[in-house]
């Protein structure tokens, strides 16, 4: 049997989890979610009370089961907060309305948690941002967007983005398209 290793966090690595004979693969990979989670939700001194003294401590953002309730893939909320999502951001962009479930799929298609951060704590419009990603926005440049331009340039530039889907819906056709962007259209 392993000996057990916390890591620094209080909870065990995932590769001890992964290595007990009673675990699947699935559900050790689920534990060591929902304990990322759980140890960004609440600070040393509120997890120390709930685990010690059985207390119920209001963490920073919703349960587990609250953000499955609103869409999250647990296992892609701890991949970000591995990738440097701070609970401050995932707070506040839950305040602000967050699609956990577009934010889930955005991780897992290679949005840096880091730079998601710091673009929500410095303005990042979260209804254009959820909304560009439902339309298809591939996040795989959004760390050098958030680094390249200033705030207000990143949220036209969703906006823009949002309205150039909706004018392809409106009109597939290029022709019929130009025609309505100038006005020349019935």
């Amino acid at each position: 049997m392993s000996k057990l290793n916390l890591n620094g966090t209080g909870t065990a690595s995932a590769a001890l989890v992964a290595e007990s004979s009673v675990c699947q693969p699935a559900v050790a990979l689920e534990m060591w979610a929902e304990a990322v989670i759980d140890r960004n939700r609440f600070n040393r001194v509120d997890r120390a009370l709930q685990l010690c003294e059985d207390e119920q401590v209001d963490g920073r953002f919703a349960s587990n089961e609250k953000l499955v309730e609103h869409g999250a893939d647990l296992v892609q909320i701890a991949v970000a907060f591995e990738g440097g999502l701070t609970p401050r951001a995932f707070r506040k962009a839950l305040k602000k309305g967050l699609s956990l479930s577009a934010f889930s799929q955005a991780v897992a298609d290679g949005l840096d948690p880091a730079a998601f951060s710091m673009a929500v704590m410095t303005g990042l419009n979260l209804d254009m941002f959820s909304q560009a990603l439902g339309y298809g926005l591939r996040v795989n440049g959004f760390a050098e967007m958030v680094e390249a331009l200033d705030i207000r340039t990143l949220n036209g530039s969703l906006e823009n983005f949002c309205e150039s889907v909706e004018d392809v819906r409106s009109f597939p056709h290029p022709v019929e398209r130009a025609l309505a962007l100038s006005g020349c259209a019935d």
